[in-house]
């Protein structure tokens, strides 16, 4: 009877118990403190690593804009190669302008970055890859240590394109262009100039009409009054010793 008692007595215990609802909200509460915590503290450590991602994506982008633009040491050692390749002077300017922008930034570890500039043609291209770690406090729960970051930026710009082209340069003394009244006294002197067409010599665009008008070398014995165009084997048409060189201008 003693024990019959016992069991009831229990029986009725855990039916009260399961019944009663006193108490329950705290219970649940503590029950489910733990993973509301991990998931505030989780979305916490994520906000910081997407921050940091967002400053070193920043950093990449510039340093893959500058490290091509006109006025770059990279832009201009591309523009001098004579070949498509690696720029070496780029990815040293991409290089340090990431670097340069992340100098005062902390907050990471296991900083990994790639530069990569080269010329194809008429364009060049740059790319910048970087990795990182950015440590957790609240994962930790979880048996995270750090989370991985990552990203690439991409530009291209465009060089100039040269042309080969052929320049035929007169370099008679009729094309001659003193720079003082002592060179231009010096110019008429030597240039073999038509004497009855420019008896004074001549410094600057001197043309002979007619054609072949100037092939009588000295000695010369000029008129009183020479003719306007004189023949073309007069034997006063020239001043200075032309070398037998007939000179004369097709207008």
């Amino acid at each position: 009877m003693a024990k019959a008692g016992f069991a009831a007595r229990l029986t009725a215990l855990l039916r009260r118990f399961r019944s009663n609802s006193n108490g329950n909200i705290a219970v649940i509460f503590a029950l489910a403190l733990l993973p509301i915590l991990t998931a505030i503290g989780s979305a916490t450590d994520y906000s910081m690593a997407s921050r940091m991602r967002a400053k070193m994506q920043s950093a990449a982008d510039a340093a893959a804009v500058a490290s091509i633009s006109q006025n770059s040491s990279g832009f201009i050692a591309a523009a001098a190669m004579t070949g498509n390749g690696s720029v070496s002077a780029g990815v040293t300017d991409a290089t340090n302008i990431f670097n340069g922008n992340l100098n005062a930034v902390g907050g990471y570890n296991n900083l990994s970055l790639t530069a990569t500039v080269t010329k194809t043609g008429a364009t060049l291209s740059s790319i910048v890859n970087y990795s990182a770690t950015v440590p957790v406090v609240f994962m930790k729960v979880l048996g995270y240590q750090s989370l991985s970051i990552s990203g690439t930026s991409q530009a291209s710009s465009s060089l100039p394109l040269y042309l080969d082209f052929y320049m035929t340069l007169d370099v008679s003394g009729s094309m001659g262009l003193p720079s003082t009244p002592s060179e231009a006294v010096r110019l008429q002197s030597i240039s073999p100039d038509n004497y009855v067409q420019y008896p004074t010599g001549c410094t600057l665009a001197c043309h002979f009409a007619p054609q072949n008008s100037a092939c009588v070398d000295p000695p010369v014995t000029s008129p009183t009054n020479p003719p306007a165009n004189p023949p073309t084997n007069s034997s006063y048409t020239q001043q200075y010793n032309t070398n037998s060189y007939c000179m004369g201008y097709v207008y």
